[in-house]
């Protein structure tokens, strides 16, 4: 999965027609930011498939994702030179 980063300007992302556990979701659907990770971490939990997330690193996704954290890495975009960090989740 490759959520739209938290607490960043998002948007460019357009969640329209995307399917979450099943459901289609409008992008109204998503006007909370926090709403798109709750379905994640819930679909995480249910899902008989392996799934994994990257996801700009903070302190708060760390610890609502704690059961699915695996690790993080230092990540420099080529286009823009900015640097950020990525933490890895899975539920496997």
């Amino acid at each position: 999965m490759d959520p739209p980063y938290f607490l960043s300007d998002n948007s460019g992302y357009v969640a329209k027609g995307v399917e979450f556990g099943g459901q289609k979701r409008d992008k109204k659907q998503f006007e909370d930011p926090t709403k798109a990770y709750t379905i994640i971490r819930r679909y995480m939990k249910k899902a008989k498939c392996k799934v994994i997330m990257i996801i700009n690193e903070c302190s708060l996704l760390k610890e609502y994702f704690k059961k699915f954290y695996k690790g993080s890495y230092d990540v420099k975009y080529l286009s823009t030179h900015n640097a950020n960090r990525h933490m890895v989740v899975t539920n496997f």
